[in-house]
């Protein structure tokens, strides 16, 4: 497989969660019309969110307490379950697929990120799970993306520190476009989920917290000091060079904001 040599890369920085998401999916709209070059891009959350996986039931999150709280409720365009997004890096590769697997796409990408890894002391893996998507959402206590390592994740000693999703989008002409996003995890506010799901029990709510802690880290925590937005983008930007051979035009952000109704 080989990337074409010159890519688009975007720094949104901090957006609302449903600017992120339409964001993305206005890329990926281009992309689908031969607009713009393939597109990777980093962004993070202002205020803190709450995203959803494409087909996963609004009513699992307590949206009043999110509301409350300032915590935007959005829905992803891709698979998965909740995340809450706060103390991360969000990136979001875009590009044509030309008939490339699922597993092959994500297997580059992971190359790069646990490259990235590296680079921050962090020696992590890409673990093939024995449990499969389906399984992940038959368990009640894996409504959380980061509650369980869904088939293919990125781990530090056994806990994930990065989650993952994929979409193939294609057009009436048949042209494919690959969304891949995906969150790292800096800091440990994404903990705070297991505070805005709605449980039937509060010893389920134990048993989420119980499970996130046995089964996440955040690699700030994993290096003992503040790994920052800044030091993670630019290792990234390096390891997308050096590991796919191509080079960057910077653009500035200028996507008509679209929201996702949940």
């Amino acid at each position: 497989m080989v990337f074409p040599k010159i890519w688009n890369l975007i720094d949104s920085g901090p957006q609302k969660g449903e600017i992120n998401m339409s964001t993305d999916l206005e890329l990926v709209e281009q992309s689908l019309q031969n607009k713009i070059l393939p597109t990777i891009r980093f962004y993070s959350w202002q205020p803190n969110a709450i995203s959803l996986g494409f087909h996963q039931p609004t009513k699992t999150i307590d949206i009043t307490k999110c509301e409350l709280n300032g915590i935007d409720v959005v829905r992803r365009p891709t698979g998965g379950s909740a995340v809450f997004h706060s103390e991360e890096l969000t990136y979001s590769v875009i590009f044509p697929n030309d008939n490339i697997s699922v597993q092959e796409i994500y297997s580059k990408i992971s190359k790069v990120l646990i490259s990235t890894l590296q680079e921050i002391g962090i020696e992590a893996e890409c673990i093939n799970s024995k449990n499969g998507f389906s399984s992940h959402f038959e368990d009640k206590k894996n409504i959380s993306c980061f509650s369980s390592a869904s088939k293919y994740e990125i781990q530090f000693n056994g806990k994930k520190i990065i989650g993952s999703a994929q979409r193939l989008f294609r057009n009436s002409s048949g042209q494919n476009v690959i969304l891949q996003h995906g969150s790292i995890l800096l800091g440990s506010k994404y903990l705070e989920i297991s505070e805005y799901f709605n449980y039937s029990t509060s010893t389920d709510k134990i048993e989420m917290e119980n499970k996130m802690i046995e089964n996440t880290n955040n690699i700030s925590s994993i290096c003992g000091r503040n790994i920052s937005y800044e030091e993670v983008k630019d290792r990234l930007i390096n390891s997308f060079k050096k590991g796919w051979s191509i080079n960057f035009e910077t653009e500035s952000e200028g996507i008509t904001d679209r929201q996702i109704n949940l």
